[in-house]
């Protein structure tokens, strides 16, 4: 059964990584019953407790959501921003690669402009979440 939206922003902040993984995995099993931005912010909310985890998802996982969200990734602004968002807190290099080969020429100019400010804030450190957190020697 699909949960709402506010079932996704109503969850805790703090999550074990176990008990984020059963509700992606509850997520992949319903996202075609949802809206690509209710998908993508749904996924959005997940992704922010899972990085808040300080692990990455596994690597099989992190498969099926890289490529559920390229395949359901739509020219709209705020799906482009969720999943940029997204990208960024999980490290999915694969979903940042295919965002930066969209053809940039047929985009909306305000999907063109997330993803052109995101390439400049992030680009040399798309594949790890936590290297903003690092200090510098």
């Amino acid at each position: 059964m699909m949960k709402s939206s506010d079932y996704y922003r109503s969850l805790p902040d703090s999550m074990t990584p176990e008990a984020i993984q059963c509700e992606l995995e509850a997520l992949l099993l319903v996202n075609m019953e949802m809206s690509s931005l209710q998908f993508m912010e749904a996924l959005e909310e997940l992704a922010d407790r899972q990085w808040h985890t300080y692990t990455l998802l596994a690597s099989p996982l992190m498969a099926r959501v890289e490529q559920l969200i390229i395949s359901r990734w739509q020219d709209q602004p705020e799906v482009t921003e969720s999943a940029i968002s997204i990208v960024s807190r999980l490290g999915l290099v694969r979903v940042w690669s295919f965002l930066l080969g969209l053809d940039r020429q047929v985009v909306s100019p305000a999907s063109r402009k997330a993803i052109e400010e995101a390439e400049i804030e992030m680009a040399s450190t798309i594949a790890d979440p936590y290297s903003g957190m690092r200090t510098k020697d």
